[in-house]
């Protein structure tokens, strides 16, 4: 009876151990230097940061914004190592960090390789997963850090031709990860920018704008955008 016992606590030892190691990637002081390339147009530099709590269809998510303020906000959380954002009030998943080597990974095409390790940055040790397939851009999930590619804009805001790389993640305002830490080559070589550019910005009467007015409705890289 006792070795049952004792067996009963090694065990749920080892599983707390287990759930305290997992790295969240929504904690509060995180930000993401995001570019995004939407050709023919300039490219665009946001910082996309956890701002807060929120609450969405009864649902305890975290209220996620940029500097451009008004556009790209959304919610989202995080369940069972999976990261889901809100979507029209149903959650939609967007990261699995529960993936294993060789698990298909829907939507990423036939013929897909997904291949999990663990990388080190900086002295902190984070799974890494990897998912290659023929024709695209090597897909890479960090546990703690988010994707290098296409996560950052979502349901209108994400139109065809448009594409997001993560630069950089901070922590506090400390430099955690960077694109060349994923460990995978993107066709972007973005990394070593360190000057934050924006769209080209008109006002509705057509007349081209230096910065964005602090109230009222403004037109960057062809979209309405209401402050």
């Amino acid at each position: 009876m006792k070795k049952i016992l004792f067996l009963i606590i090694a065990l749920t030892s080892c599983l707390s151990v287990s759930a305290q190691d997992y790295k969240n990637i929504l904690t509060e002081g995180k930000r993401w230097k995001v570019l995004v390339r939407h050709w023919p147009h300039e490219d665009l530099y946001l910082d996309f940061r956890v701002s807060g709590d929120t609450i969405v269809d009864g649902r305890n998510c975290k209220r996620i914004t940029n500097d451009q303020g008004t556009t790209h906000t959304f919610a989202a959380y995080e369940e069972d190592r999976k990261l889901y954002y809100m979507d029209s009030g149903k959650p939609s998943l967007l990261l699995d960090m529960a993936v294993k080597t060789g698990d298909d990974v829907l939507g990423y095409g036939e013929g897909g390789n997904t291949t999990v390790d663990e990388i080190t940055v900086k002295g902190v040790n984070r799974k890494r997963i990897v998912i290659e397939s023929p024709g695209n851009e090597a897909v890479c999930w960090v546990e703690g850090i988010g994707s290098n590619i296409d996560k950052w804009i979502y349901g209108p805001e994400k139109v065809i031709g448009m594409t997001s790389y993560l630069i950089e993640c901070y922590d506090n305002d400390e430099l955690i990860f960077s694109q060349s830490d994923f460990g995978v080559t993107l066709g972007v070589n973005a990394a070593t920018q360190d000057r934050k550019k924006f769209g080209t910005m008109y006002s509705i009467s057509g007349m081209k704008l230096k910065e964005a007015p602090a109230n009222g409705m403004y037109i960057m890289d062809g979209k309405k955008v209401l402050k």
